[in-house]
């Protein structure tokens, strides 16, 4: 019997992980990584080819910024979920046990506000990815018309190839 009860809670807390993935919603919390993945679900892979550049960019409301975080850990959906802006739930989808290990590049970065519908306003570019490298990334959309005053966008899993 225990073995069932044990089951049941494992398979409720994968369908709540997979439920709580955050969803980039055009000009809400929209986030891309060089134009890829706009309307994604958290913890879409990203490959990067050989030494090319990465623009990391987010899509909001006009009133809103945003702040890029990138850490050397994976992807992991629903580590904390809240409520967000756009009428859904969103999740931080980094795995926060390694949030105190070393970041990647600047972080965080903080863009210039976004202006919905025109992609790139807000974003963030490094020149290349030295290759194997792997991490995290997601970004922290402040908007002061929410009630909130913040959400997220999608995360992904980044690879350079």
């Amino acid at each position: 019997m225990s073995r069932i009860a044990t089951l049941a809670a494992l398979t409720l807390s994968l369908s709540l992980g997979l439920a709580a993935q955050t969803t980039g919603i055009p000009c809400c919390n929209d986030y891309t990584i060089n134009g890829f993945g706009s309307g994604t679900t958290s913890c879409t892979p990203y490959f990067n080819p050989p030494l090319s550049p990465l623009v990391f960019a987010v899509e909001t409301t006009p009133t809103a910024t945003s702040v890029f975080f990138a850490f050397a850990c994976q992807c992991l959906p629903g580590s904390v979920v809240f409520p967000g802006c756009c009428g859904t739930l969103v999740s931080i989808d980094i795995d926060l046990s390694c949030l105190f290990g070393a970041p990647i590049g600047p972080f965080p970065v903080t863009s210039a506000p976004n202006v919905c519908g025109t992609p790139g306003t807000a974003s963030w570019t490094v020149p290349f990815c030295p290759p194997l490298t792997r991490f995290a990334t997601q970004a922290l959309v402040l908007d002061p018309n929410c009630s909130s005053g913040f959400y997220v966008t999608q995360a992904y899993d980044v690879t350079c190839l």
